[in-house]
C-alpha cells in the first residue's frame, strides 16, 4: 500500500513539475510579449515624428 502511494505521489509530482514548467514558460512568454508591445506602443510616436 505504501509503495503504491509513493508511486502515485511521484507521478503526481512529475506531472505538476511539467505543468509548472509549461505555466512558467507561458507566463514568461506573456511578460515578454507585453513588454514588447508596451515598448513598441511607446516608441510609435517617435517613429511617426521621425518620418515627418
Amino acid at each position: 500500500m505504501t509503495k503504491f502511494f509513493d508511486l502515485t505521489k511521484a507521478m503526481f509530482q512529475e506531472k505538476f513539475r511539467l505543468a509548472n514548467q509549461v505555466l512558467g514558460f507561458s507566463a514568461l512568454a506573456a511578460v515578454v510579449v507585453t513588454l514588447y508591445e508596451m515598448i513598441s506602443i511607446s516608441a510609435a510616436p517617435w517613429r511617426t515624428l521621425r518620418h515627418l
